[in-house]
């Protein structure tokens, strides 16, 4: 193994177990310094700015104004980039640091993947590094740390080794991958169906990015992947597109009709004029307030309490425990057919908090008797997901959905950590979160499911609410 990981000769992991001399040359793992205490980073985002460029887009009635590669340095000197701006000496030391954190700060790294088997990974990428450019290194690293299967332990950051970002904003609907935002010059490709980038299909593709991305499941991978679709270095590392700084993009539209989008990336600030369809009010309701921490609306067609909750953090007017005793008189004092607790944007936050939301449920279900849905997705994780596996445990809630980002059991309280040379984040998790001993399920699975396909997120139809809404209409209103 090349020298820039440590060779010790003995380990001890986080996770307790001792590695026998015997077992050292398979099993040992980098190297057990502790890294230093924890630092958060903030990686600024490269301001180049290149000229303009028109291209004709095939199957498309007009031109789209384009803007060439940005790179490290300016867009002339593309070709004159060096294969490595850190050294291998200091990739190296940075995968040693990748290795020794982990073992370091996680409480059982290896529930998946075995020391040994992550442990050849990392003697592999230490021997390639001198051979990779620096995004494909990233890229290795990234692949490594997903193995461990744990969606709060992950490589982030790393901007300044990229160009930008493709115009596309793709999401994974139940009918496919599609576009579903993208500049105002290309808006002509919003509601199109990915088929495939570069010569490899869509779904391929999605796996090859899914291997790098760090999970607890297969609806965080649902979740984050397509972000990462139109990384240009994501791409070119994972041998999707063969260059660095363009790519092929093979769209079908409604009809079936494929054209083909020839792109090149965008700064990361480059300030555009995102367009979305639906927008505005014909979005559902979860769309519209994405934005803010908690809110609620009287449906009173239907006398349903909606109430959507997409972070576990305290508003800047009203905390979370004030707000949901602000509920609690509004519940006792309507007529309720139903309650619905939206949580399927909710990605976390402080799980201390959730207290307060755990007893309103539990105050609020007599009032509806037994009609308090709540909506779930790939989007629900973290504290959000302890909130979910806390209310399936102690009420008769009903869930409606799509299984959750998280597990019922997960590792999270990540520590943030700084690669020495290369600024790139490492967040480690740190702590073991049994909150339903014994299970072994990777999510909480709707108890109605509601798939959104993208005609239906056209139409700004929300086929979860359709669901509850579609339930008995007679129930116990507390003789009101």
């Amino acid at each position: 193994m090349a020298t820039g990981v440590c060779n010790m000769r003995r380990a001890r992991f986080a996770c307790g177990h001792h590695i026998s001399r015997a077992a050292e040359p398979e099993a040992r793992i980098a190297c057990r310094r502790r890294p230093s205490p924890a630092k958060r980073v903030e990686v600024n985002r490269s301001d180049v700015r290149p000229p303009l460029q028109k291209m004709e887009v095939a199957g498309m009635s007009r031109p789209f104004l384009l803007v060439a590669a940005g790179t490290l340095l300016s867009a002339g000197m593309v070709g004159t980039l060096p294969a490595q701006v850190l050294s291998t000496t200091q990739w190296r030391a940075d995968l040693e640091y990748v290795a020794s954190a982990i073992l370091a700060h996680h409480p059982n790294p290896f529930h998946v993947i075995s020391a040994e088997a992550f442990q050849g990974r990392v003697e592999q990428l230490d021997e390639r590094i001198a051979e990779l450019e620096d995004h494909e290194i990233i890229v290795a690293m990234a692949v490594l740390v997903a193995t461990l299967q744990d969606g709060h332990t992950a490589i982030r950051g790393g901007t300044q080794f990229l160009t930008g970002q493709y115009p596309l904003r793709l999401e994974i609907f139940a009918d496919g991958i599609f576009v579903r935002s993208a500049p105002d010059a290309l808006r002509g490709t919003i509601g199109t169906r990915l088929l495939s980038i570069g010569n490899v299909r869509a779904d391929e593709a999605f796996r090859r990015v899914a291997s790098m991305t760090s999970h607890d499941n297969e609806m965080t991978l649902k979740s984050r992947v397509p972000n990462s679709m139109t990384i240009p270095e994501i791409l070119h590392a994972l041998g999707i597109t063969p260059e660095r700084d363009r790519a092929r993009f093979v769209l079908a539209d409604q009809e079936g009709r494929e054209f083909i989008l020839d792109l090149a990336p965008l700064p990361f600030d480059e300030q555009l004029n995102w367009i979305e369809d639906p927008d505005g009010d014909a979005r559902p309701l979860y769309l519209r307030y994405s934005n803010v921490n908690y809110r609620n609306e009287y449906l009173e067609g239907s006398r349903t309490l909606y109430v959507q909750y997409n972070r576990v953090r305290d508003a800047a007017d009203e905390t979370i425990a004030d707000y949901f005793t602000r509920l609690s008189q509004f519940v006792e004092e309507t007529p309720l057919q139903r309650i619905v607790l939206d949580v399927r944007l909710n990605g976390g936050g402080n799980d201390y908090l959730n207290t307060s939301v755990v007893d309103w449920v539990r105050s609020s279900l007599p009032f509806v008797d037994g009609q308090f849905y709540v909506i779930i997705g790939r989007g629900t994780f973290s504290a959000a997901q302890k909130l979910v596996t806390r209310l399936e445990g102690t009420t008769d809630v009903i869930f409606v959905g799509e299984p959750t980002g998280g597990s019922p059991n997960h590792f999270g309280d990540a520590v943030t950590l700084r690669l020495p040379n290369s600024d790139l984040t490492l967040t480690v998790s740190s702590r073991y979160h049994n909150d339903a001993p014994g299970d072994g399920r990777r999510s909480i699975e709707p108890d109605l499911s509601a798939p959104l396909s993208y005609e239906e997120f056209l139409s700004g139809r929300d086929p979860a609410m359709e669901v509850i809404l579609s339930t008995r209409e007679s129930g116990n209103l507390q003789g009101r």
